[in-house]
């Protein structure tokens, strides 16, 4: 028969117990993710191998094996990287020393990063193969040319004075396409670029209204982009916008968003975009991809676009840079 003495030790015992168990499941909680990975192992028993890939977590008692030719990017908790390039054998638990954690922001956005790149496994069920011509790969799709498409996101958010409209007649080549150089340009920039003479620029009418539906702006343009002076609209409020062709209305897209972020909300992204950037650097491919994620859950999706582009410009054999940017052009109705 148990006394009260031995309830009392019987119930400490399971205390510590539980106690032990908890901190030993926060010991082996997750060091890093794995980004990408090629001719690199892994284990946790020593003896086990299997191969690493994208959305593995590695604790700090695993160890991974990179062949000749091999690589593997890690993410670490911080939201800092670690590229193995080496061949031979590593300790998590070293590697995770190289990666010295700061105010948590990075380790916030990439685990957001992280978190696209593993869901969704089966491609097949989405756009992204289709979307994949934009960063290199190719997708044959019919278009007709009494359809305009999209070449700038259908709502967004937006800091500072300035938005671009873009669009197209659907069997032009989009605007957003594969990365090639000069990372810095704006969307502007690169939206002139294919709007000389040369660029096929039907005559459209392009009006802006509010939320209510109030026309603030209307007039012709021969151009397929606009980069609109917003410094005299009200902050903190929803526009809207759209465009067709001059001599067939029919052929439009209407329903297209912008809001302007008011100042105490662009300073906070702006403030978190800082950083990201100290806490990663400003050189880096995987900076330019953290802070594209910043945005992005900002819905400040041109300037994620941006950043997307910049990221896979400084390192275009990351595949998995190229399908979150992939991603990203369909979330906002960027389609070939």
């Amino acid at each position: 028969m148990l006394t009260i003495k031995n309830i009392s030790s019987v119930g400490l015992l399971a205390f510590v117990t539980m106690v032990f168990f908890v901190q030993n499941t926060f010991a082996q909680s997750s060091t890093f993710r794995v980004m990408t990975a090629k001719n690199t192992t892994f284990t946790n028993d020593g003896a086990n191998w299997k191969s690493l890939r994208t959305g593995v977590q590695l604790n700090d008692n695993d160890k991974i094996k990179v062949d000749a030719g091999g690589m593997a990017i890690l993410v670490h908790s911080s939201g800092k990287t670690i590229e193995v390039k080496s061949p031979g054998s590593f300790n998590v638990n070293e590697l995770s020393g190289q990666a010295q954690s700061g105010k948590g922001v990075a380790g916030k956005f990439a685990g957001y990063v992280m978190d696209e790149l593993t869901k969704g496994a089966d491609k097949k069920d989405s756009r992204y193969q289709q979307n994949m011509q934009f960063t290199g790969a190719t997708s044959k799709m019919s278009n007709s040319v009494n359809k305009l498409c999209l070449d700038s996101p259908n709502s967004t958010n937006i800091i500072g004075s300035t938005v671009t409209l873009a669009w197209r007649i659907c069997d032009d080549a989009p605007k957003f396409d594969a990365p090639h150089s000069n990372a810095d340009k704006t969307n502007a920039d690169r939206f002139s670029e294919r709007s000389g003479s040369d660029a096929h620029n039907p005559s459209v009418v392009l009006t802006l209204t509010d939320s209510l539906g109030t026309k603030i702006r209307e007039e012709n343009l021969d151009v397929n982009a606009l980069s609109l002076d917003v410094s005299s609209l009200e902050k903190g409020k929803l526009y809207m916008w759209s465009v067709h062709l001059k001599n067939k209305p029919n052929v439009k897209l209407t329903n297209n968003t912008f809001f302007i972020l008011n100042d105490e909300q662009a300073k906070q992204v702006e403030a978190e975009a800082a950083t990201i950037s100290e806490e990663l650097g400003t050189t880096s491919a995987w900076s330019e991809i953290v802070t594209a994620s910043l945005y992005e859950q900002n819905k400040l999706y041109g300037m994620a676009l941006s950043k997307y582009r910049a990221g896979i410009e400084r390192d275009p054999s990351v595949h998995e840079y190229q399908q979150l940017y992939a991603k990203c052009l369909e979330r906002v109705g960027i389609m070939k």
